[in-house]
């Protein structure tokens, strides 16, 4: 038995795993720890410490790091550990790793039950867990085999009843990683990557069915020259080895035997929609490792509301869990809705947006999404619009209401639910639609739009320097400040915005008639400020919902601009226009006040020169529209034969900007030379010149 003291407890996310226990007057909980190679090395532990992939059905000697948590967020002032059931045999016991972590090993095949007692200062409660340690199967059927049956291969049963699961899979780089490397087709791969390519963490000869523990028993020998025909080979002499030579369904669900030997029982396999068993590989001590950022990013810091409770199961936009659950997020992508009524449905279920939310732990890549999920809270459809893979993003970063709609039909209560669009709706904002209009007709930016892969190909881009893990990549985060010093993530704006170092380059005109021209986001902070004290109570930086007049929908539609570009978060980035006349107009429409430098609505047709000109790789094309108009921008060669069409689309009036990569139709990379850039739009006929240099 361990027992150890301390007086401060974070309080962390749920598993979705078996649990047996009671308790009085608190709620305790026993969390498994994952722990990656990065965590060791930080933590200075040694080679004794195994990798662990956070599951708890794992292989024969593996280990299973766990810490005591008060799901109510109590402080614990008191804690006592015991393994209170273990096989015959097995001499595992729980020993302290450091801070509030320990471990045991599972040294014998079968069932572990660890108790957790704990105290707060308002009573104590105690919780059983239960973990296993099996025997690793293999999938079956990997390079060419068939299934074997008798071998418990994963296979045998899912290969009929998933097989389009299991077709992705086999297509996968997490299935195939260790033949490219192995055959030589992954720079810098070799034998220190064995540990992530393959399935089980240990690196002893275990007697478990992992890879480690079939190499040992077999004598295969890692090649010393990575060539083409080295894992044919391998399976040629060593079939089963080559089933765990993979990253296989039990390195994400669990070694499998015990479910092979009671395939009804799904508590012997699990299906976790949180990240830790991707943490074990995904978090290795490397400059782009993808779980540094993650951890700086609000998806994995999820936010709780009883309101999440009782809703109707849609999964639709008004439904919470949609967007603040990860699995809530995997069934929207699925078309089926999440069960979330009070008494199955509590603040211990709910899962971070973790990388199974988003990415499709079969396949690869992103998840396929409805086909109708294209479409904002004012009906406004996207599809046509090339978003790429922003278009994950834009499932949940929108706007649950529209502004034409609230402003005269929802009345603002206090206290009462919140008013207003909801939060983090950049998709709305960069397409330029829900905020209130006032009958006017309202300029919008276009460049950000055009971006490839638009929200990941600027937030995921990644950092360079002291900057990489801070911004970008998994955090999804612009910028960030670290003791004291800010850091902007600006990678994806040079290729426009040459030479900027910072968004503090990027300057504006003087929107908020301070009479200087400040950085572009300070002059939008600059006008949300003085919306704020345009509203009630007056003349305060902040703003009293309770003393807005419902009758006013002038006021209203004010304050649903100001929270409309507050809760965007991007202090006008994504949609520059579209931001500076929202705020401007809400201004003066309530204060009379006007504004000497605005976006104004374009008044003629222009085609503006590609910029850079001379170009390579990539240049930018401007036009502008005064009024809604059929446009056709096309790219032809000094000949006159047509090389590529840019846009063909029926576009609001704006100003566009449009990239081309110097490909053709076909996208392949033309030639060095002259071309003619072609706009029409309505009867407006225009062509420039511009030059390509390889």
């Amino acid at each position: 038995m361990i027992k150890y003291f301390t007086h401060l407890f974070i309080p962390a996310f749920m598993l979705l795993f078996l649990l047996i226990g009671t308790t009085t007057a608190q709620n305790p909980y026993i969390e498994i720890v994952p722990m990656s190679s990065y965590k060791i090395d930080q933590f200075e532990l040694g080679n004794e410490f195994f990798v662990s992939t956070g599951l708890q059905n794992v292989g024969k000697g593996e280990h299973i790091y766990v810490r005591a948590v008060d799901r109510d967020g109590a402080d614990i002032t008191d804690y006592t550990w015991e393994i209170t059931s273990s096989p015959e045999g097995s001499e595992a016991e729980l020993i302290h790793v450091i801070e509030d972590i320990y471990y045991f090993e599972a040294d014998i095949f079968g069932e572990y039950t660890v108790n957790l007692s704990i105290t707060t200062a308002d009573g104590s409660g105690q919780i059983d867990r239960i973990f296993s340690a099996n025997m690793y199967t293999g999938v079956g059927g990997f390079g060419g085999t068939d299934p074997n049956f008798q071998a418990g291969h994963c296979a045998t049963c899912h290969g009929g009843m998933d097989a389009e699961l299991i077709n992705a899979w086999e297509q996968s780089r997490h299935a195939t990683i260790f033949q490219r490397g192995i055959d030589g087709e992954v720079p810098g791969f070799g034998a220190f990557r064995q540990r992530t390519a393959t399935t089980g963490v240990a690196t002893e000869d275990l007697g478990s069915g992992s890879y480690f523990s079939l190499k040992a028993e077999t004598g295969w020998e890692f090649p010393e020259n990575l060539e083409p025909g080295n894992f044919d080979q391998l399976v040629e002499d060593h079939p089963e080895l080559a089933q765990v030579a993979t990253i296989g369904c039990e390195s994400c669900h669990g070694a499998g035997s015990f479910h092979t030997d009671d395939t009804g029982n799904k508590n012997l396999m699990q299906v976790s929609y949180t990240s830790e068993s991707c943490m074990s590989c995904h978090d290795a001590t490397r400059p782009t490792a993808e779980f540094h950022s993650f951890r700086r990013s609000g998806h994995s810091n999820p936010v709780w509301s009883g309101s999440f409770q009782n809703r109707d199961r849609s999964n639709s936009l008004q439904d919470c869990v949609r967007c603040h659950d990860g699995r809530g997020y995997v069934n929207f992508t699925k078309d089926i809705g999440t069960n979330t009524d009070a008494d199955v449905y509590t603040q211990d279920d709910l899962v971070f947006i973790s990388c199974e939310s988003c990415h499709d732990p079969h396949g690869g890549g992103l998840r396929s999404r409805p086909a109708d999920s294209d479409t904002l809270a004012s009906g406004l459809s996207y599809a046509d619009i090339d978003l790429g893979m922003g278009a994950t993003c834009a499932d949940c970063h929108k706007y649950r209401r529209f502004g034409e709609d609230a402003v005269p039909n929802i009345a603002i209560r206090v206290p009462g639910p919140p008013w207003g669009p909801h939060y983090a709706g950049a998709t709305d904002m960069l397409l330029g639609d829900g905020g209130y209009e006032f009958d006017t007709e309202t300029p919008r930016s276009q460049a950000h739009k055009a971006i490839e892969n638009t929200c990941v190909g600027c937030h995921m881009t990644t950092a360079e320097g002291d900057r990489r893990n801070l911004i970008g990549d998994h955090s999804w985060s612009m910028t960030t400040v670290v003791d004291d010093t800010q850091y902007d993530l600006v990678e994806s704006c040079v290729t426009c915005h040459v030479g900027i170092t910072s968004f503090s380059d990027l300057m504006g005109a003087d929107y908020n008639m301070t009479g200087v021209v400040e950085p572009f986001v300070d002059e939008v902070q600059g006008l949300l400020d003085m919306l704020a004290e345009a509203l009630p109570p007056l003349g305060e930086p902040t703003v009293s919902p309770g003393d807005i007049d419902n009758n006013d929908l002038e006021q209203k539609g004010a304050y649903w601009n100001y929270l409309f570009v507050r809760n965007d978060k991007s202090l006008g980035i994504h949609n520059p226009k579209y931001t500076i006349a929202l705020l401007q107009r809400s201004i003066t429409t309530i204060t009379g006040v006007e504004f000497e430098h605005t976006p104004d609505v374009p008044q003629e047709f222009a085609l503006r020169q590609n910029y850079p000109n001379p170009f390579n790789p990539t240049t930018q094309i401007e036009f502008t529209l005064p009024e809604q108009s059929d446009v056709v921008l096309e790219i032809y060669d000094i000949t006159g034969r047509r090389v590529n069409t840019l846009m063909n689309d029926n576009l609001s009036t704006g100003t566009y900007t449009v990239s081309w990569d110097a490909t053709n139709q076909s996208g392949q990379t033309v030639s060095s030379g002259v071309y003619i850039y072609r706009l029409q739009a309505g009867s407006f006929v225009e062509t420039k010149r511009m030059v390509f240099i390889k």
